[in-house]
């Protein structure tokens, strides 16, 4: 389903509405996505897996974008190179310094480490 229906949507937000359960995965919804809110629905999905520093965080001095490794591993979903995946996120990051930077295209891009361990729930 994830590659060969919703990915061929050209919609990039989709990978933070997908959920494997793990640690680093966006958060699940407590309601389902329907169609007369998905936009807002994956808008909110998106920033807020933009707001989390284990997601993304940005450092100015080194002129970087520490990004979820699903920005790896999907990057051709976000565009064709660094300048072009830097502009398809900038409405989403956390702050604006970080989205201009992202704007003017010329940040340098590493990946954090995923966390496959089970996303539990405290009881």
């Amino acid at each position: 389903m994830e590659h060969k229906v919703l990915r061929k949507m050209g919609e990039p937000r989709i990978h933070f509405a997908i959920v494997c359960a793990s640690h680093s995965c966006p958060r699940l919804l407590n309601r389902a996505y329907r169609a007369e809110s998905v936009d807002e629905q994956l808008m909110s999905n998106t920033k807020d897996f933009f707001a989390n520093p284990e997601n993304f965080h940005y450092d100015a001095s080194r002129n970087t974008f520490f990004l979820s490794s699903i920005l790896k591993w999907f990057a051709e979903d976000f565009g064709a190179d660094t300048r072009a995946q830097s502009k398809t996120i900038a409405p989403f990051l956390p702050n604006r310094v970080a989205q201009e930077a992202a704007q003017r295209g010329t940040v340098q891009f590493r990946y954090l480490d995923y966390d496959w361990s089970l996303n539990e729930q405290p009881h």
